[in-house]
């Protein structure tokens, strides 16, 4: 009797752990495009754009802004479907989104300490909790990359780290913001904290120069115009909107995963607007975002876009050939990076030689 009761609890709890795999698969699967291949007028072009504003030649900020963007299509960095059985690992070491197990740890150990935080006038003050609590854990995951970045030569895969540290902020490891699509990820949803990442990312290119090339403040080129710079960042957001922006509930707290407040309000913007703004969710437009830079770096070279293969580190895996990434118009009308071709190893039957795949930057700029 206790044996059949075993086997009937099992059966039903591995028929609901099947159920759940099928119905992400589907949710995922509908949104691969977009998700795998989202967020690149920041990751390649912006980044790209910066480097060239900070000093950086601009062969060096083709490598960089290409080791950045490659962390969403590597075989093993990718966000969706990564080549491993932890895919929540590689979101939370690559894409600056918390484990889920972790955040629900902070939260609780911060109610038990003080009972008052569980009552929701309190929940600004939670929340404030778990991010003191958390912030250790993205700060060594950045700090790792931060070893990467100077053993390989190259602050592209760091830049990855540290900019989805501001665009997925109230989001966790086990699904992300697919529920949000690529709504969390477009530069207009925020214009302050788009800002504030412009202006981080352009000390932490600053502070590599500094570092990896062993040079004096004095000797670093002269700081960038801000006041320029924010003039294109201002067209990044304005011709690249996402038309419709979440409230400021999304970035206040990291309640996703226990709290229906975000769904309903999604739900809310399908019935207002319609599914098609939402699903197939639509991405920011790559080649708005080219023709920004392109306008906004007169007489400087429109590099061809490159995707590296990494490890699981985020080092660079030199087995693997890059493969160039074009601009296509999907059937939604946008604009999203490609890779040509399949992946194919170096050496013989390839086209490149595992000895000349790198990242580094070569010699100092200045």
């Amino acid at each position: 009797m206790l044996k059949n009761l075993q086997l009937k609890f099992i059966s039903k709890s591995l028929l609901k752990s099947l159920i759940l795999m099928i119905g992400l698969f589907y949710i995922l699967s509908v949104n691969s495009r977009n998700i795998y291949a989202y967020d690149d007028d920041t990751h390649f072009w912006l980044s790209y754009y910066l480097a060239c504003k900070v000093g950086y030649t601009p062969k060096q900020a083709m490598l960089i802004a290409s080791a950045n963007i490659s962390v969403d299509y590597g075989l093993e960095t990718n966000p969706l479907f990564p080549h491993t059985i932890h895919p929540s690992d590689v979101r939370a070491r690559l894409h600056a989104l918390p484990s889920t197990k972790a955040v629900k740890k902070c939260r609780k150990e911060a109610k038990d300490r003080n009972p008052e935080l569980k009552l929701q006038q309190n929940k600004r003050a939670l929340e404030e909790q778990v991010d003191i609590c958390i912030k250790p854990m993205l700060d060594e995951e950045q700090s790792k990359l931060w070893i990467v970045a100077l053993n390989e030569g190259n602050p592209g895969v760091f830049l990855h780290f540290f900019q989805d540290r501001f665009a997925h902020r109230g989001f966790t490891s086990r699904l992300g913001h697919y529920r949000a699509g690529h709504l969390p990820d477009f530069l207009s949803n925020d214009p302050d904290k788009t800002r504030k990442m412009v202006l981080e990312t352009i000390y932490k290119l600053r502070d590599f120069m500094r570092e990896h090339w062993h040079l004096s403040e004095s000797a670093l080129p002269p700081e960038p115009n801000i006041q320029e710079i924010m003039v294109v960042v201002d067209k990044f957001i304005e011709r690249n909107s996402s038309i419709i922006k979440l409230s400021p509930e999304y970035y206040e707290d990291w309640d996703w995963d226990v709290s229906d407040l975000k769904y309903k309000e999604i739900k809310e913007l399908r019935r207002q607007l319609g599914d098609s703004l939402l699903r197939p969710w639509k991405a920011p437009d790559s080649f708005v975002a080219f023709r920004i830079v392109f306008e906004a770096l007169l007489g400087v070279p429109i590099p061809k876009i490159w995707a590296y293969d990494l490890n699981s580190d985020g080092s660079l895996n030199r087995q693997i050939c890059p493969r160039e990434l074009t601009n296509i118009t999907n059937e939604h009308g946008i604009s999203v990076l490609v890779p040509e071709g399949k992946r194919k190893r170096c050496g013989k039957t390839s086209t490149c030689e595992c000895f000349s795949i790198s990242l580094d930057l070569g010699k100092s700029p200045v």
